[in-house]
């Protein structure tokens, strides 16, 4: 059952809420979040950093696996995704 609630937006982030395809959907994942006691700050600063690993990682990988040996940093990310999307332990075997 949903029910509607009113909330109050500056001209500001009425913009910002314009921007967004789903409003609503974000703003009852913020609530649940909330709920579960996940800071929305903590968890923007986790994706960031991961972020940050993920290029430099890729910088590093880049950098040992000169294109010209027939082996590339694409063959490793290409691995890693397909790795990355196996749910069981098994599947990396």
């Amino acid at each position: 059952m949903k029910v509607q609630k009113t909330i109050s937006l500056t001209a500001d982030t009425l913009k910002i809420s314009n921007k967004m395809e789903n409003f609503s959907g974000w703003i009852r994942a913020r609530l649940r979040q909330f709920d579960e006691g996940l800071d929305p700050v903590d968890l923007d600063l986790r994706y960031q950093a991961s972020i940050l690993r993920y290029k430099t990682l890729r910088a590093a990988i880049e950098s040992c696996f000169p294109h010209e040996d027939g082996f590339s940093a694409q063959d490793v990310f290409a691995r890693y995704l397909e790795m990355m999307e196996q749910k069981r332990i098994g599947d990396f075997e």
